[in-house]
């Protein structure tokens, strides 16, 4: 008997090395899975790799919506500072809260499916005894901040560069420093990724200059107009430089501070 729905949750083991092999650096993947349950329950299982770093990610990919309704959409999700994996799940499956699709919904609505696949990533740091992670210290040099998020971009393009998500639009979608981190991934992988949500990102020592620019990635930048922990000139500043892309939606909040609110959420079904 077919299962309605085939809701697959992962967590698995992944070990990237780099080995030499005529004047090339290769990539050797390693998957090693832990725990699993039966296709067609929800279950959980540990899904870790490692590139000089060790990275927690949870994966919810729903296979039958992807055979009958062609949702090609992957959200690859980064959480902010003392957070973890599940506040982009939350975020993602907030999106995804709508009916299931109309007919006559078009390929560019974000929540065209009524089941959202992902990767939800998990810092690479983790706060002393309050158990919450984050990307990259707090108050660290713009030099350091860029530094972590290349580490975590490389892992995850090698990841990416698999034939199981070929098919996928890769979407990034990023709070705070996960939307600092989700901006440089695009910087430095131009032609990766299909679309950016940057929710209230963090832009400390980005300049106007221009973004490597393919025309392949659509963005959409969300800010509150109450927010003092972005700087309004590093607020100015990621607005400036994205809309140099032709590829920028941009959305302010009245009244909303460092935050997520309702139309922010509505805003993004669209």
């Amino acid at each position: 008997m077919r299962m309605d729905c085939c809701k697959l949750r992962h967590i698995f083991s992944v070990s990237f090395n780099q080995r030499q092999h005529d004047g090339e650096h290769r990539t050797l993947v390693q998957f090693a899975i832990h725990r699993y349950g039966a296709v067609g329950n929800p279950h959980t299982i540990d899904m870790r790799w490692k590139v000089d770093m060790r990275l927690n990610v949870s994966t919810s990919i729903d296979v039958t919506a992807c055979e009958t309704d062609g949702d090609n959409l992957l959200f690859l999700g980064f959480h902010g500072f003392s957070n973890d994996e599940n506040e982009m799940i939350r975020i993602i499956d907030a999106i995804y809260d709508v009916p299931k699709r109309d007919v006559s919904s078009t390929d560019n609505s974000i929540a065209s499916a009524q089941h959202p696949n992902y990767l939800s990533f998990r810092g690479t740091y983790e706060r002393p005894y309050i158990g919450s992670y984050y990307w990259y210290p707090d108050g660290c040099s713009v030099g350091e901040r860029r530094r972590e998020c290349s580490a975590v971009g490389d892992a995850i393009v090698r990841l990416l560069d698999s034939p199981a998500y070929v098919r996928f639009r890769k979407v990034l979608i990023g709070f705070s420093q996960g939307g600092y981190l989700s901006y440089r991934m695009i910087a430095e992988h131009p032609d990766v990724f299909d679309m950016a949500i940057l929710m209230s990102p963090s832009f400390k020592g980005e300049t106007a200059d221009l973004l490597p620019a393919t025309g392949r990635t659509r963005f959409a930048l969300c800010y509150g107009s109450e927010d003092r922990t972005i700087p309004l000139s590093d607020q100015q500043c990621a607005r400036n430089k994205l809309a140099q892309t032709g590829n920028l939606t941009y959305f302010e909040y009245p009244g909303m501070a460092h935050d997520i609110c309702n139309q922010e959420i509505h805003d993004l079904r669209a």
